[in-house]
């Protein structure tokens, strides 16, 4: 009885009930022509998308459920039902993970943030650029977005509690790093390796460091200048507010580890610029750079304790879902039956209209990998060979990487509005026009560049 109350809390249980209703009608109607097998995968991933948005179902068991449907259902082998934990995509994430573990345990980034805040900070708006400035930077040495914002709010809470800045006025302050972090997620392959190397994974096709930074780095650091503007803006009357100047600012020393830690990430960044000319992939380069971290007594066995090992498992269903769509014919038969709606594929309506299925998906699904995971290869088929692997990828990314409603669209967002540092009200005023900076961003920014680069 415990267990099932830890997969379904009793007061979502009546809801639950209710969310089978979907897959059922799918099962028993069998739109689109889709076979009895076909329709139990959609109807499961329908299902499953509910438990991931609402949160009524415990997520590793619904990841279970849907890793068992497309088994079962799929027609497909299981090496591509589990091709995550099979792929050097797995092995990125787990080695930025603990890379970013090193320089966290090395206090580094907390001194040199610490440094920047104290020094440069006098007024509200100085504290969002850096934000901003701090979201770029610390790319560089933290190769994860989870660990960026948790290092950067304890560093902003200490500050504010040091100039005694009331509970009322930090809530702005603290949503900066969340909207900046997102925000500067996509400039660099290693900016969020979770979504950044997925979006690739699940294309089917791979890119180096050097070409994601040729075609993202740009037109992403545009679309941060116009999130940090919208951001300014929306909360001008919040930033109105001064910070005492510190006389004699603590300087930074980082010591042995720190100096250590530093090291490393300067190797693994070479040696992932330089990859064209070696030919040692980003996710050997980061595994390598782990194990220097263990030599280096860096990271320990703690730090492989604390692997989010329930993020891995949530991965391997998502990475499940575009190759299981796919190989059952479900993609195909979806592709048949929205083609006619869209506009013709040479016509200039054409991109706009995926981008808007796009983005309305990631509104549907929440999740951020979940939706890669379903609108990548979708986008794929309903392109139909007009775009390469490399843009459909970059496209649904540059679509959904930055982008969210309410908190539950991206993960980083949610850790800042689950840990109370602000409301959602905080993110309601600002969603608006972060959709408007989205949508100008993609087609002016991102996609000039691309057809510039000729991708």
């Amino acid at each position: 009885m415990e267990l099932i109350h830890k997969i379904i809390a009793p007061k979502n249980r009546i809801y639950v009930l209710l969310s089978f209703l979907a897959p059922a009608l799918v099962i028993i109607t069998r739109p689109i022509n889709l076979t009895g097998n076909q329709s139990v995968i959609l109807g499961s991933l329908f299902l499953v998308i509910i438990w991931l948005a609402t949160g009524w179902v415990n997520r590793n068991f619904t990841c279970a459920i849907l890793i068992l449907s497309f088994l079962i259902f799929g027609n497909i082998p299981a090496v591509d039902v589990f091709n995550f934990p099979l792929s050097e995509t797995m092995l990125m994430i787990v080695a930025a993970f603990l890379l970013s573990a090193g320089v966290v345990n090395s206090k580094i980034t907390e001194q040199f943030s610490d440094f920047c805040i104290r020094r440069f900070c006098r007024k509200g708006i100085h504290l969002i650029m850096l934000s901003f400035i701090l979201g770029i930077l610390l790319i560089f040495v933290i190769p994860h977005s989870f660990p960026r914002v948790i290092l950067m709010v304890a560093i902003y809470i200490s500050f504010f509690d040091k100039c005694k800045i009331e509970a009322a006025k930090r809530p702005v302050f603290l949503f900066s790093i969340f909207v900046a972090v997102t925000a500067t997620a996509p400039l660099l392959l290693n900016g969020d390796v979770t979504n950044n190397y997925g979006a690739f994974g699940f294309a089917g096709t791979n890119i180096s460091y050097i070409d994601y930074a040729k075609y993202m780095f740009l037109p992403s650091l545009g679309a941060s200048a116009l999130v940090f503007t919208a951001y300014s803006l929306t909360f001008r009357k919040e930033l109105n507010i001064s910070f005492p100047k510190e006389e004699n600012p603590t300087k930074i020393t980082f010591g042995r580890d720190g100096i250590k830690a530093l090291g490393v990430m300067l190797i693994v960044i070479v040696l992932w610029i330089l990859e064209p000319l070696h030919g040692i992939s980003a996710a050997r380069i980061a595994t390598i750079g782990t194990g220097l971290m263990f030599l280096l007594r860096l990271i320990g066995l703690k730090d492989i304790k604390n692997l989010n090992y329930s993020l891995l498992w949530f991965l391997t269903a998502m990475f499940a879902i575009g190759r299981t769509l796919i190989g059952s014919g479900v993609a195909e038969k979806v592709r048949d039956a929205i083609s006619p709606f869209l506009p013709a594929s040479d016509s200039f309506w054409f991109l706009p209209a995926i981008v808007i299925i796009i983005m309305s998906l990631h509104m549907i699904m929440g999740s951020v990998a979940t939706s890669l995971s379903v609108s990548i290869p979708m986008v794929i088929i309903l392109a139909d060979g007009l775009w390469s692997l490399e843009f459909a990828a970059m496209l649904v990314l540059s679509a959904v990487i930055f982008h969210y409603v309410l908190p539950f669209h991206h993960a980083v967002i949610m850790i800042g509005f689950g840990s109370g540092y602000y409301e959602n009200r905080h993110i309601l005023k600002f969603s608006p026009w972060l959709t408007l900076v989205v949508l100008f961003s993609i087609f002016f920014f991102y996609v000039p560049w691309w057809n510039y680069l000729s991708i």
